[in-house]
């Protein structure tokens, strides 16, 4: 029984450290895997060795370390969530090198948390590691609410009919058909790489049909056993020669091929010589003229990850020696997929500041042949993930690439644009108190230029209003707020280059109240509403406006019997039909805006007079125009004042004292006399009392205003008294307090 014991105790110990010792080796596997960068292969290995529970010493002090290195796998084959997943569990179980909130920091970015990349990216400062793009990552971070507004004058469209699951990109022109790499239209025979788990991409075609889409779809079948990712496909229309960028499955080395193409197969040629380089290169493009190829490599000479060059043809046909484009274009991170286009060369970089994964950018070709500073194209160009291979359709004079941007859905998709090229020109402003200095904290900008194309929008946080604009364009910018005078300027971008960011600062004067005084209403005047202001084109009320005629409101409760007419009159530019049915909706827009605060609609009728009524006739400058724009408040009947508003009756000896003493019942003829006028012996008074035989009375109503009345003890005697006083051209208004 004893040796029984011993031998079942035997066997468990070998056994035991049969499986210590596989553990092992399968970790010095998984390390190869993840150091040579097949991130798929080695993910799974390291994922098994962390479920098994490992008794190998070396896995369980690295536990950690090999948690942090499935979140690396996991954010190089951009799965970004699985990536977040096991980057903190890296963190709980201990890890805390710079490397593991240097990868946190790049997934964050991706997902658009930029303050929380920005503070791991902090984190990653404040520890040693060599890391060439930290600071160029904060950067990132800083600019990306600016660089993260969305560019309206383009409108980003997904191909559908093209797009799959899985991952489409290498896009490329061959006379009227599209070629591009998919790896989502393959069948599940293909070999997956180890690097992503994916299948290998294949190539295929897509012809236009008739309504400038892609239609039809085929495969290029290679005629080679040879398995490899297929890449970027390019044409040379000048020599009729193509190229293709093929990545061998194992080794995952690339070369650009010279191949040839016959009823959907492609045959491959040989590999393309650049100077004494055939390998390690990819993403060809080239020349109209068929001259020069720009490409990326990893080749020497760079300045970290895979930067961009470009060789020319010589006399005999031969690609000569590699040029590296500089740094302006190529940076320690990836610089990849170049195009030339009119002179611009675009291209896709994780080294620039930007919003995040491979961004594209624009650099303009100088002078002597060098390349300019790069500009980055933003929203909606680039987002926070992979944006890049970016094409002209010259065809509909619009533009294609690619994007991750979708990410939870699909993979790499293709995209189109309108209106080629991109043009990136920003206009950034803030409106200030033209005496204080101060910004506004709330205010209204208007954006109109010669096509009347309209931008508005209403700011109530202090912040500064933005839009992109076009370049050989006016825009007048308007600028308005509750209490102050609008204002405008008018911006040139006539000989503004593309990717310029323009300033502009508004000042605006405060309005000097013009109350309406009560001699307006019972005088029964026209009177202009100031500071009714309509969004261009349009009649919908701006907030402003509706602010100015809640000053109006009250007399319609003072004047129980008031009725109004709102008429609303235009400049003269535009068609005079278009002006006469462009003012009766604003004219009927103030009337629904009194109505809607508790005015009966009987008590109004509006009028829309078109530019028939100019107050400053044949206009010519802004300012004239701007006196023609008006809104009028026109009184049609005003009946009896409402007993309610009075409040105090002064003796007529005695203005400067106050007196309740008077009896305020029966009927009351006020005598209208000028604004301001203070004095008891104009002559319409003199003339009421000496024809009426009665001493006019001062009344003055609870705001502030005085009222000179006659007192009569029945509404017959008080209108016979008033038709003698209209004869002699007085102006009265019969009242009962």
């Amino acid at each position: 029984m004893k040796k029984t014991v011993n031998k079942i105790l035997a066997i468990f110990i070998l056994l035991s450290a049969s499986m210590i010792s596989v553990e092992a080796q399968s970790l010095k596997t998984a390390d190869s895997y993840f150091s040579k960068g097949a991130y798929y292969s080695a993910a799974n290995l390291y994922r098994q060795l962390i479920n098994l529970k490992s008794g190998d010493k070396n896995v369980r002090s690295r536990k950690g370390e090999i948690m942090f290195r499935i979140g690396e796998c996991y954010r190089r084959m951009n799965k970004t969530a699985d990536a977040l997943k096991w980057y903190e569990q890296a963190e709980e179980a201990g890890y805390n090198q710079a490397e593991l909130y240097y990868g946190s920091g790049v997934v964050r970015q991706m997902h658009g948390e930029y303050d929380k990349a920005h503070d791991l990216f902090m984190r990653t400062k404040g520890k040693n590691g060599d890391f060439k793009l930290l600071d160029t990552k904060i950067e990132s971070c800083l600019i990306a609410g600016h660089y993260g507004r969305t560019n309206n004058l383009y409108e980003i469209i997904p191909v559908s009919n093209l797009n799959t699951r899985g991952s489409e990109f290498g896009i490329s022109f061959y006379e009227k058909n599209l070629i591009y790499a998919s790896t989502g239209r393959v069948t599940q025979l293909n070999k997956m790489s180890e690097r992503t788990g994916l299948p290998l991409s294949g190539l295929y075609i897509a012809s236009l049909d008739s309504r400038s889409l892609y239609g039809s779809v085929k495969k290029l079948e290679a005629m080679s056993e040879e398995l490899a990712n297929e890449g970027t496909f390019c044409y040379d229309a000048k020599n009729r020669q193509l190229y293709c960028t093929r990545c061998e499955a194992e080794s995952e080395n690339c070369f650009i091929y010279k191949v040839s193409l016959k009823d959907n197969r492609y045959k491959i040629n040989g590999k393309l010589k650049l100077g004494k380089i055939t390998n390690g290169i990819a993403h060809p493009y080239i020349t109209e003229d068929g001259n020069r190829i720009y490409f990326s490599s990893i080749i020497d000479g760079g300045y970290g990850g895979v930067d961009l060059w470009y060789v020319d043809k010589d006399k005999k046909g031969n690609y000569g020696k590699p040029v590296n484009l500089g740094p302006n274009v190529n940076t320690a991170g990836d610089d990849v997929f170049p195009s030339f286009i009119d002179g611009v060369l675009y291209f896709s970089s994780t080294g620039h500041p930007g919003l995040g994964g491979l961004d594209i950018f624009a650099s303009y070709m100088q002078e002597d042949g060098s390349f300019g500073k790069a500009h980055n194209l933003r929203a909606p160009f680039n987002t926070s993930w992979d944006d890049f291979n970016l094409i002209h359709q010259a065809h509909d004079n619009s533009g294609l690439f690619i994007s991750n941007r979708n990410n939870s859905v699909s993979s790499d998709d293709i995209y189109a644009f309108n209106d080629f090229p991109p043009v990136i020109i920003t206009l950034d402003g803030l409106v200030y108190d033209s005496k204080t200095k101060e910004q506004l904290k709330e205010y209204t900008v208007m954006i109109t230029d010669e096509d009347d194309k309209f931008f508005e929008t209403t700011v109530t946080d202090s912040s500064n209003y933005f839009v992109y604009v076009m370049p050989g364009r006016n825009y007048k910018i308007k600028a308005m707020a509750s209490g102050y005078v609008e204002n405008a300027e008018i911006l040139s971008t006539a000989d503004v280059p593309n990717f310029s960011d323009l300033y502009s600062k508004i000042y605006l004067d405060k309005v000097v109240e013009e109350p309406v005084i009560e001699s307006d209403i019972e005088k029964m005047m026209v009177i202009e509403i100031k500071n009714i202001i309509y969004e261009y084109d349009r009649f919908r009320l701006t907030e402003q406006s509706k602010s100015e005629l809640d000053k109006y409101v009250r007399y319609f409760d003072e004047y129980p019997e008031l009725t109004v007419e709102i008429g609303s009159h235009t400049d003269s530019r535009g068609s005079h039909a278009y002006n006469m049915k462009l003012s009766e909706l604003r004219a009927k827009a103030v009337v629904d805006y009194l109505i809607s605060k508790g005015i009966d609609e009987s008590r109004l009728v509006w009028k829309g007079y078109g530019e028939e009524q100019p107050l400053v006739p044949n206009a010519k400058t802004e300012a004239e125009h701007k006196a023609n724009r008006r809104t009028v408040f026109k009184v049609l009947t005003l009946g009896t004042q409402d007993k309610n508003i009075v409040v105090k009756q002064i003796s007529m000896e005695d203005t400067e004292n106050d007196s309740d003493a008077l009896d305020l019942s029966g009927w009351w003829i006020q005598i209208h006399v000028s604004a301001g006028s203070g004095s008891m012996n104009l002559p319409a008074i003199q003339t009421a009392e000496r024809i009426t035989g009665r001493k006019v009375q001062l009344i003055r109503t609870n705001d502030g205003k005085n009222h000179y009345c006659l007192r009569y003890n029945t509404q017959t005697e008080a209108m016979k008294a008033e038709t003698v006083l209209q004869k002699e051209k007085i102006k009265t208004t019969l009242l009962q307090f």
